[in-house]
């Protein structure tokens, strides 16, 4: 993209749709592939819309339903933070571990809610968490702890504990796409795309920053990344590892016929 610059436009308006402002944004592209440039693109305009939105109207985010989403299930704006890594650093965080069938599971927590949940020596095993952890149990991590003795019991919970997931608007966005996947059901990454740039307002959304999102999800099997496939089936991409992603999937019922590793 040698020196290109992408400008975007914002309009802050009201529930109405009347225009009362208007900024615009540069932001350089300089060194970057033409694929880059186009998911920078999408995930720079993506992120101050649902900003936007989210700070001016809503106190949740709404993502459209579809047939293979259902609506319900979404993180509260309070239980909603930007990435800020200072403030990750110096916050008290809790912790607890949980023996699985799966393997053994770090769970951490901060005073808001469920901060992480991680199979032991994942990949971006509690990357974010400070060094310092108090090993305690709270409320969060209780009720995350009861999740998980009924979900491994092969049923689907019908709670979920506090979540407090750490993450910009736009991986935000993904996550509460994910909360909405039903219980033994998969979607795919494009699928996810789709959804969202509809509700962005966008022509279209790269599926490759969808699955970046996903990937980062630090809150596995509750935020069930595990559900999401490539568009031609494969199970790819699990920060837990495709057995995992496989037994998980199986001990949903979900329909494996058109998946492969």
């Amino acid at each position: 993209c040698g020196d290109a610059v992408l400008t975007i436009r914002e309009d802050g308006g009201d529930l109405d749709g009347r225009v009362k402002s208007s900024t615009e944004t540069e932001i350089s592209l300089r060194g970057q592939e033409p694929e880059q440039a186009i998911r920078a693109a999408d995930a720079a305009k993506f992120n101050r819309t649902v900003t936007l939105l989210c700070q001016s109207y809503f106190s949740i985010f709404y993502i459209r339903p579809a047939a293979r989403f259902r609506k319900g299930k979404t993180i509260s704006r309070k239980q909603k933070t930007e990435e800020k890594p200072m403030a990750n650093n110096t916050a008290a965080v809790f912790t607890r571990h949980y023996d699985s069938p799966m393997g053994r599971i770090l769970l951490a927590a901060d005073e808001i809610g469920l901060r992480g949940l991680w199979f032991d020596g994942q990949k971006y095993f509690a990357r974010d968490l400070p060094e310092k952890r108090i090993e305690q149990e709270t409320h969060a991590l209780a009720e995350a702890r009861r999740w998980l003795d009924v979900y491994f019991t092969g049923k689907e919970p019908d709670f979920l504990p506090p979540l407090h997931p750490i993450g910009s608007a736009f991986r935000q966005a993904v996550w509460t796409m994910l909360l909405q996947i039903p219980y033994g059901h998969t979607t795919t990454y494009g699928e996810i795309a789709r959804h969202l740039a509809g509700t962005a307002g966008l022509s279209r959304m790269s599926a490759q920053a969808v699955g970046g999102a996903v990937g980062h999800n630090e809150i596995s099997i509750i935020i069930p990344c595990h559900r999401v496939v490539g568009t031609s089936g494969s199970l790819t991409g699990y920060a837990g590892g495709i057995e995992r992603k496989v037994k998980l999937l199986e001990l949903e019922r979900a329909d494996m016929t058109h998946l492969f590793a």
